[in-house]
């Protein structure tokens, strides 16, 4: 099964940045960090592909969209 979950890391000056990890089968299938300092921003994010069960197909386009759109 393939679900969405947010990661989390710290830069040189101690800020937090969330960044969204696709997970098939318990295992690593895709993950992009340091998307945004937003947590609210990337978990609506990550609720949608969750809800609208996203494929890995499309995970770089809709990383790609969320960065350009905002969305």
């Amino acid at each position: 099964m393939l679900h969405y979950i947010r990661t989390v890391q710290k830069d040189d000056e101690q800020r937090t940045w969330y960044g969204v990890r696709a997970l098939e089968n318990g295992a690593t299938a895709a993950q992009v960090d340091q998307l945004t300092t937003d947590i609210q921003s990337v978990q609506e994010l990550i609720t949608r592909m969750n809800r609208c069960q996203a494929s890995l197909v499309h995970f770089d386009e809709l990383i790609d969209d969320y960065l350009a759109l905002g969305i």
